[in-house]
């Protein structure tokens, strides 16, 4: 997280070095009048993953004076919200207007992804493009705005603006690309919830039904927990939750601590402590399932990828209420984690120190500490090419359970990376979400 900027005069081949604060420096951006460079960043060199917010700075190419331009606004300048149709953590995006007095960037916000405008004057941003979803790739020509859109009912539709500086300024859909292949297909409907978390925090979450929805029956129900864990679920058309309410289940899936789009402290709540209050959420949101009338609490499952995956072992090895789960990319133990992960390298900054600094914490922390505890049936699904939560945490938890002679069963992809969800060859997402309905089928539905 060292960044340095360095300006290159064309002509002369001199370079320097524009001065101030080391940390993590993205989407660089020179204003049209030339006054000014801005990037979007922070400056936070001990940062845990993705706690610390992004901001747009501001660097006056004279005066070599560097300002944050939104220095009391609580939220992130980047697009993490995720889903499984394409789009995924671009890189951030600067663009400026015609007269260099503001710029245009994304913001993580409570399930969406929006547009926000900060002007050189420093203060709040206001959004100029807010629709609830993920505005997931935009860009500019002079003063006129282009967003690509996602949201529960669309996949990328594309919405222009002609001057966004404009006192009215509106955004006109110009193409809704699937609208009439959505409209062939029965959907399941998905509502927004807001329930209390066992701190008394308000929690936000959507649970989607099946087609054909009634509401006097009693379904099978799935628990969906993300990635990241510093990401959000967003108010995005989501192909796997889809597909498991084609198959006849409701599906739960929430933003609990340690989430992006709530603020800064809600991020930074989980550091040192993973598996404290985020778990509290994850039973939290349990407790809500079963409270809906048409939920069997008795049949209720709990699966995620990546982090959401280390959080099914860890939930699975700490509560009996799941009666099944599928863990998918998943971390098992902190401390190999630490020595095989491509980002292990700074792991000592999220889990308190070194593993051999911290070892209790590390063991309190890790899924694999409560291997013995998992009694329920487990299906584990990891990618051979999985650089990020490598092959050794599934087989380290596969051979924990089959030891013990417990119900799991390990599906491994040759060839697939960390993002075989979201772009894995076609077929091989095919195997895996049938995988995942089956096995929810045969453990929830009997």
């Amino acid at each position: 997280f060292d960044n340095d900027i360095f300006l290159l005069n064309l002509k002369t081949r001199r370079e320097r070095k524009i001065k101030g604060p080391q940390g993590e420096k993205d989407a660089l951006s020179f204003s049209p009048n030339g006054k000014y460079l801005v990037y979007l960043g922070h400056h936070n060199k001990q940062d845990a993953w993705g706690v610390e917010e992004f901001h747009p700075w501001r660097i006056d190419l004279k005066t070599g004076k560097i300002k944050n331009l939104t220095p009391k606004f609580d939220r992130q300048a980047q697009d993490l919200s995720i889903a499984d149709i394409g789009f995924d953590f671009e890189s951030p995006k600067v663009c400026w207007s015609r007269d260099s007095r503001a710029i245009y960037y994304q913001v993580s916000d409570e399930g969406s992804t929006v547009i926000a405008r900060a002007r050189m004057t420093a203060d709040d941003p206001d959004y100029v493009f807010d629709l609830p979803g993920q505005a997931a790739l935009f860009d500019m020509a002079g003063n006129a705005m282009a967003v690509v859109h996602a949201g529960f009912k669309n996949l990328g539709d594309i919405f222009f603006c002609p001057d966004v500086t404009a006192k009215k300024a509106a955004f006109t859909k110009l193409v809704a690309h699937n609208e009439d292949y959505l409209k062939s297909r029965e959907l399941g409907k998905t509502k927004e919830v807001r329930f209390r978390g066992h701190d008394g925090t308000r929690l936000h979450g959507w649970l989607l039904t099946p087609p054909n929805f009634n509401p006097n029956k009693k379904y099978p129900a799935i628990l969906e927990v993300h990635g990241g864990p510093r990401a959000q679920y967003a108010r995005v058309f989501f192909h796997e939750m889809q597909y498991l309410a084609a198959q006849g289940f409701v599906v739960f899936f929430t933003n609990p601590h340690g989430s992006q789009g709530y603020g800064r402290t809600f991020a930074e709540s989980i550091v040192k402590a993973w598996g404290t209050k985020d778990f509290e959420d994850v039973m939290a949101a349990a407790d809500w399932m079963e409270q809906q009338k048409f939920i069997d609490k008795k049949r209720i499952g709990i699966t995620g990828g990546s982090y959401g995956g280390y959080m099914t072992n860890f939930a699975l090895g700490n509560t009996r209420r799941f009666k099944a789960g599928v863990t998918q990319r998943s971390v098992v133990d902190l401390r190999t984690f630490a020595g095989t992960s491509d980002i292990g390298y700074f792991d000592h900054m999220e889990f308190g120190g070194y593993y051999w600094q911290n070892p209790q914490g590390y063991a309190k922390m890790s899924p694999l500490t409560y291997a013995d505890k998992i009694r329920d049936p487990l299906l584990i699904i990891h990618s051979e090419n999985d650089m990020r939560c490598p092959m050794e945490q599934a087989e380290q938890l596969y051979a924990a359970l089959k030891i013990r002679k417990r119900k799991v069963e390990f599906l491994r992809f040759p060839e697939e990376s960390h993002g075989l969800s979201r772009g894995g060859r076609p077929d091989r997402r095919v195997i895996r979400l049938k995988a995942i309905a089956e096995w929810f089928k045969k453990y929830l539905m009997k």
